[in-house]
């Protein structure tokens, strides 16, 4: 015998299916409820700055530095883009480079690597240069006594330049490979036109020091840094070291 399904006239056909609009309907209010717990949780105060960590800082300081990057106490760290501190603090030209990361909830870790001025560049306002050629500010009373000022070239260094430029490239890498002790005893520092010329320092006693190019920078700057502690230990006057080829240099003895 077949079952037979008899509906009251009362009940209105579809009457099974009354849950399902109710459910899409309290499905939307739980999703915006979320949502907006999402939104107050992650600008809560919770992930406002608390601690900043600044390390490579020489020059700069660390007020400096988070000045520069842009953020302050009310900084939201969840929030935060790293890679764009990090381009903001690169624009600084004391800043080569800069790595910014994030520690939830509340603390930015900034590490700098900072340029290191080498030389001076000529002009009404002598300006400190880095080695790779970058301009970093207008030269001061401790940088006019600890630099030497550039003889050949300008400000228009890169890799794309040529000429003066190109002479400049030549002087600074030659100092940068100096340390800081011995660049501070040389007042010029200059380099030739043309291919195979050299650069020659001029010591702040007038001793002339000829470095030939870049080759081997590194090499001949050890080097010079030994015979200038010789002379200095025996007190000889020098008016010409050669430090050209740095497995057989030269002295020159002033008369």
């Amino acid at each position: 015998m077949s079952a037979i399904s008899i509906r009251r006239p009362s009940e209105p056909a579809g009457a099974g299916d009354d849950s399902r609009p109710r459910r899409w309907v309290l499905a939307g209010a739980l999703a915006l409820v979320l949502g907006a717990c999402a939104v107050w949780g992650t600008h809560s105060p919770v992930f406002r700055l608390r601690s900043v960590s600044v390390s490579g800082e020489r020059h700069l300081t660390s007020a400096r530095v988070q000045n520069l990057a842009g953020i302050s106490a009310d900084t939201n760290v969840l929030w935060t883009n790293a890679g764009g501190l990090a381009d903001r603090l690169e624009k600084n030209p004391w800043v080569a480079s800069a790595v910014v990361s994030r520690s939830l909830p509340s603390t930015l870790h900034i590490e700098v690597r900072e340029r290191v001025p080498v030389a001076l560049l000529p002009g009404r306002q002598k300006q400190v240069v880095a080695a790779d050629g970058v301009v970093l500010e207008p030269a001061s009373r401790s940088a006019l006594a600890s630099l030497p000022v550039i003889q050949a070239g300008g400000r228009a260094v890169g890799p794309q330049s040529s000429g003066a430029a190109a002479q400049t490239r030549l002087a600074l890498h030659a100092v940068a490979a100096l340390t800081p002790g011995v660049r501070s005893q040389v007042a010029t520092v200059s380099a030739g036109r043309g291919p195979g010329a050299g650069v020659v320092l001029t010591l702040r006693d007038g001793t002339a020091v000829l470095f030939g190019d870049d080759t081997l920078a590194g090499e001949k700057a050890r080097v010079l840094r030994a015979m200038l502690a010789w002379v200095r230990h025996h007190g000889v006057r020098a008016s010409v070291i050669d430090v050209e080829s740095p497995a057989s240099p030269s002295l020159l003895r002033a008369r």
